[in-house]
């Protein structure tokens, strides 16, 4: 793995050394899709190989497109693999790998597939929830992809972890036409919808009480944790909000619980807000954007960004992984075999500038506790070229591969998806 110094870092910018024991590669960009700007990238990782997706283009031209990097940081690919280019928009891409059972989050071996999911605008009158296998040597198993929710009204904001021996996507699903209810379906190796219909995951017996943004992971033994937000309305402002989550085993909801901010508790997610979940050894963390020093009183989102879970999934304790109170944007999360790790934007002055705010990647370890566990780290971002929508993965074992959007310095350039790894020596 290309390795920096920590005086290397800081000739290039950087805002924080890296700790002794740790490397973090040199920043590297992946080519274009038809000289396109590239959006909210994802991650997964599996027979040694990360798998990068991410939105190529928008306004009714995005598709799915990805390319592969080796552990040491390399790109194999020399043009991005498209997964899918069907009409209107694809957006939003979340990858996960079907590992070897007992993996948490599915990480190495096993079954050798990715499968990338996505919200898809391809009827042009509502979102679906699509997906497609990928192989580690870069074949798209499924081109254009599969429907694993093509109901009435809009499937989209997917998520998806893998068991042990399942993929299971979840989303939110307005079929009712009345408000938004968490939906999840299970989805085999062999790219079969094992619950064609989907199956409710959380609803709400008032036409009122959304359910959104779910996030979804599994410790690899046979069970996964989904959990979601909503409220009574979608936005984020919202009344009456939800902080909820249920544990699945083989397509079943377990008993859910869930956290009323009327009763008091004030930390967390607002409604609409997305949410990033990962698995450890001893349980789960998950992570949404903060909304701390924004707003002139109290609220949720406020006070905390992430929540522990025990293994069985229940509630732990909520925290900022900063150690700190922040406004975290679009945090993601994954364990990297001894601590979780955390990775977010967040806006930056300029030294001695006051009004001239802009956007940089950070990231920073975690403990199974929520407690900070090394140094934070400034992975990309200034003033003439912001850097923002931070997505990790990691293999389990010590490395992690962080992409995110790289905004250029001209507005005649193109938005590139850029990555740096993050690694145990």
């Amino acid at each position: 793995m290309r390795t920096m110094t920590t005086v290397l870092g800081v000739l290039l910018g950087l805002a924080s050394a890296v700790q002794v024991g740790e490397s973090l590669s040199a920043e590297a960009a992946l080519p274009l899709h038809d000289g396109r700007d590239g959006y909210r990238p994802a991650v997964g990782f599996g027979k040694d190989i990360y798998l990068v997706a991410w939105q190529s283009g928008m306004a009714r031209e995005g598709d799915i497109v990805a390319c592969r990097v080796d552990k040491s940081g390399r790109a194999l690919d020399a043009k991005p693999i498209v997964i899918s280019a069907a009409e209107d928009d694809q957006e939003r891409p979340r990858v996960c790998f079907a590992g070897a059972p007992g993996a948490p989050g599915g990480g190495g071996g096993g079954g050798g597939v990715f499968l990338v999911v996505w919200q898809d605008l391809r009827n042009e009158k509502d979102y679906d929830v699509y997906a497609a296998r990928v192989s580690p040597d870069g074949k798209v198993l499924d081109p254009e992809g599969f429907p694993v929710a093509a109901g009435a009204h809009n499937q989209a904001m997917p998520q998806v972890c893998f068991d042990g021996k399942d993929f299971l996507v979840v989303w939110q699903d307005f079929r009712s036409g009345k408000k938004y209810e968490i939906y999840g379906a299970r989805v085999s190796t062999d790219g079969k919808v094992l619950d064609p219909k989907g199956f409710l995951v959380a609803g709400s017996d008032k036409p009122y009480l959304h359910r959104t943004t779910p996030a979804v992971a599994s410790r690899g033994d046979g069970k996964c944790l989904v959990v979601w937000g909503g409220g009574s309305g979608v936005g984020y402002v919202s009344n009456l909000l939800r902080f909820g989550g249920t544990v699945i085993a083989a397509g079943k909801p377990q008993k859910a619980f869930e956290i009323r901010q009327k009763e008091g508790h004030k930390k967390t997610p607002r409604a609409g807000v997305r949410m990033n979940l990962a698995a450890g050894p001893k349980g789960y963390i998950v992570v949404w954007r903060s909304w701390a020093s924004v707003g002139r009183s109290p609220g949720p989102s406020r006070d905390a960004s992430a929540y522990t879970f025990g293994a069985n999934g229940k509630p732990g304790k909520p925290f900022f992984p900063t150690g700190g109170t922040r406004y975290l944007m679009d945090p993601d999360i994954a364990w990297d075999g001894s601590a979780y790790i955390v990775a977010w934007y967040e806006q930056s002055s300029r030294p001695k500038v006051k009004n001239q705010p802009h956007d940089k990647v950070r990231a920073i370890r975690v403990s199974q506790e929520g407690k900070p566990a090394g140094p934070e780290h400034v992975l990309a971002g200034s003033f003439a070229s912001p850097a923002k929508a931070a997505a990790l993965t990691t293999d389990g074992a010590g490395t992690t591969l962080i992409a995110y959007e790289k905004h250029p310095e001209t507005g005649a350039a193109p938005i590139k998806i850029a990555f740096r790894v993050l690694g145990t020596r």
